[in-house]
């Protein structure tokens, strides 16, 4: 049997019963009505202000755009950064009769976690329909959104974990929280081997070209595509250089041996890329170069350490974060379409990431120019 999709077609969508009507709006992400909501809520991540959009957009061509949920006021009670992508992979006939890219909605590509906001006064239980509602408005075919809506069978599905870790004012308190066999002695092994962690990046060659060496490499290794250079650029100019992350790298004898890109935001610091040479895994550097991104974040007065997606099958990673003394949760992600879709997250097919894994660098660095963007 057919499922029935999970939306509806009406326009309007109350929020709660006893909340005035509300109706969906398309939003610039530097709308005031966006920047207020999103500043009020204790769950916005750095993936919702709008210097992740730019980054994006700047890098890759998305258009970019909030669906929000006003009342008829104008005022916004819920929202979601979404962007528009075009897969030249997947054609359809547009009215002219040429065949064209299908466009789908996704929020957000390229982001692990990316809820949407909802004031303290609204109910969440609407948001799914009146997102639909909005996709349906502008024909959109499907729109992938990283996070749970509490769709229902095969709209929705749990892809990978995520795990996290509560901070303290009080670094001591933390560091006390973790596996002392394996995390404690790790950190203070790195620390006799004379592995040095400066503070922050300071130039934007540290990102674009002292660590973006480390992750070419390591993104070869893994067999996945490496996002382009000018992704870091943009990334340091709407990101980091403004204040909202910032990038740790580890150094033996002033050899760059490891490196970590966090994002920061409100109440949480995000890690978002890292990267590491396999010849000094044994003085652990990536062990030396979280702790001192954890310290920070508890000296800067954030509350939540974010150590990102895990898949589920990668048992040596989530070990690795469970040793942090975090708490993993189920990372579900939701697909609003009218047929159930055949998958649910970002895939990548096998050939390609064996092709990736066993070519040099170059070529590594190559195929991710021609791959990453369709890859959202």
């Amino acid at each position: 049997m057919k499922p029935e999709p999970p939306g509806v077609t009406n326009k309007r969508a109350a929020l709660s019963r006893d909340s005035v009507a509300t109706e969906v709006q398309f939003l610039s992400s530097s709308d005031a009505r966006w920047l207020q909501l999103i500043n009020a809520s204790k769950d916005a991540l750095p993936f919702h202000h709008p210097s992740w959009l730019r980054t994006l957009t700047a890098c890759y061509g998305y258009s970019a755009f909030i669906v929000a949920l006003a009342d008829r006021r104008g005022r916004v009670h819920a929202g979601l950064p979404v962007m528009e992508v075009t897969s030249p992979l997947a054609l359809a006939v547009n009215s002219s009769g040429v065949k064209v890219g299908r466009r789908k909605w996704v929020a957000l590509p390229f982001t692990d976690y990316c809820p949407p906001i909802v004031s303290d006064n609204a109910n969440v239980s609407g948001i799914a329909a009146s997102l639909d509602a909005a996709r349906r408005e502008k024909s959109i075919r499907r729109f992938d959104v990283r996070a749970d809506l509490g769709l229902p069978g095969p709209f929705a599905a749990v892809v990978a974990v995520r795990h996290t870790l509560e901070l303290d004012p009080d670094p001591g308190l933390v560091f006390r929280t973790f596996n002392r066999s394996q995390t404690q002695r790790n950190i203070r092994k790195a620390e006799r081997e004379g592995v040095v962690v400066l503070r922050r990046g300071a130039s934007i060659e540290d990102l674009t070209r002292v660590y973006f060496d480390l992750h070419l490499e390591t993104r070869r290794r893994h067999g996945v595509p490496t996002q382009p250079r000018r992704f870091f650029e943009h990334l340091w100019r709407e990101m980091l250089e403004p204040g909202h992350g910032f990038l740790l790298l580890a150094s033996v004898d002033g050899r760059p041996v490891a490196g970590g890109v966090f994002l920061t935001w409100k109440d949480t610091v995000v890690y978002k890329f890292g990267a590491s040479s396999p010849r000094f895994w044994s003085l652990r550097p990536n062990n030396l170069l979280f702790w001192e991104a954890i310290r920070w974040g508890c000296e800067q007065g954030f509350r939540r350490f974010d150590f990102g997606r895990s898949d589920v099958a990668n048992r040596g990673l989530r070990k690795f974060k469970d040793n942090w003394g975090t708490q993993e949760s189920p990372l579900k992600y939701s697909v609003i379409s009218d047929a159930a879709p055949r998958y649910l997250g970002p895939t990548l097919p096998r050939p390609v990431s064996s092709a990736i894994r066993m070519s040099p660098v170059w070529l590594s660095r190559l195929l991710g120019e021609l791959l990453y963007r369709v890859a959202a």
